[in-house]
């Protein structure tokens, strides 16, 4: 199939109200935010222009969320119900029903606007939003060409997508080693392996609002419960969050390699031999959760049993953690996983 050109088709220039049901968000103040898993957007350029979660949604799925305040000019497609903030305006097509592949050439359209705007030049909510301009393919009636953006973005997407494919095939290719029945494993105590460090009592009261991640022992969302304007000495990254009280269940772990802090209910392990990345973490994280079945309210992971506790791992010709091998086996897994996904997904 040949590959549609934008250079092929005619362009029109429409103002923002003749296109889009446009509607202003509303305030939600953080202190009577109950959290819940429902997409607060916010006057964000990055994540979504996701930066919380409650329990209530104003808006529908299948909408545009523009911010003409803050990051002005920022547009993410919503597929879920979702929280607009007071910066943030929904976008809805008045003629057409909006998918994913049309919400993105329209981001990427508005996203061009955004130059002309700034804190002195808001693009404020009323004539100056309404009747901004938005430069559109159109079909043989002079209308927006919907189909056309679909499916241009389609083949954007499946050409990127070939990309991705034929490099993780190759790197499969180069990702032969030991399999791991056939390598040596030896158990170590986690004191061995990793600098244990405490994390600090931090509680809501006493919480100021910012972009630090607050981790606690949570068993989801990475063990993200907030973000937070405080640091401590907690303070960390590139290192494991291992839970060893709380509702999120013991024993299980995170891997940070981001700017962080720690609530008192989870430990930091840090390797103390290497600096490590996210595949050795991911595989000493693994021989870790294994041991969860041994702990409970009533025999907790504590710091005197988390620093004898054994775990098994790869060893090298010296009877020492082959870290180079760990690394490798754990991106061969995720080259391997990712091949089956792709197979699955676009079969």
């Amino acid at each position: 199939m040949k590959m549609l050109s934008l250079n092929d088709r005619k362009w029109k220039t429409f103002v923002f109200e003749d296109i889009f049901i446009i509607k202003r968000g509303e305030s939600l103040y953080k202190q009577y935010m109950k959290r819940g898993d429902i997409p607060y957007i916010s006057a964000s350029a990055i994540n979504n222009g996701i930066s919380d979660y409650t329990i209530i949604a104003n808006r529908e799925a299948n909408m545009i969320s523009l911010a003409y305040d803050g990051s002005i000019g920022s547009t993410f497609y919503q597929n879920t119900p979702w929280f607009a903030s007071e910066k943030i305006v929904s976008l809805k097509l008045k003629n057409h029903k909006l998918n994913r592949y049309i919400a993105l050439f329209l981001c990427k359209t508005i996203n061009h606007q955004k130059n002309k705007y700034n804190y002195a030049y808001k693009w404020s909510v009323g004539i100056r939003m309404n009747r901004g301009k938005i430069l559109l393919p159109v079909n043989d009636s002079g209308e927006p060409d919907y189909l056309f953006m679909e499916n241009y973005m389609r083949q954007i997407e499946e050409k990127l997508l070939n990309l991705y494919k034929n490099y993780i095939d190759c790197q499969l290719q180069n990702d032969f080693i030991v399999p791991e029945d056939k390598k040596v494993w030896k158990e170590f105590c986690i004191e061995e392996i990793f600098e244990i460090k405490s994390g600090v009592r931090l509680t809501k009261s006493n919480m100021i609002e910012g972009k630090i991640p607050f981790v606690s022992a949570a068993d989801s969302n990475n063990g993200v419960t907030a973000f937070v304007g405080n640091k401590n000495s907690s303070f960390d990254k590139n290192v494991l969050g291992v839970n060893y009280d709380g509702d999120g269940g013991m024993v299980i772990s995170f891997y940070h390699p981001y700017d962080c802090i720690f609530s008192d209910s989870v430990k930091r392990f840090k390797l103390k031999h290497l600096s490590g990345n996210e595949y050795i973490y991911l595989l000493l994280k693994s021989m870790i959760f294994q041991q969860r079945s041994k702990y409970n309210y009533n025999y907790k992971f504590n710091e005197s049993r988390m620093r004898k506790q054994k775990i098994k791992l790869p060893i090298d010709k010296n009877g020492e953690p082959d870290w180079e091998y760990m690394e490798k086996f754990m991106r061969a897994k995720e080259n391997l996983l990712l091949k089956e996904y792709f197979e699955k997904k676009f079969a």
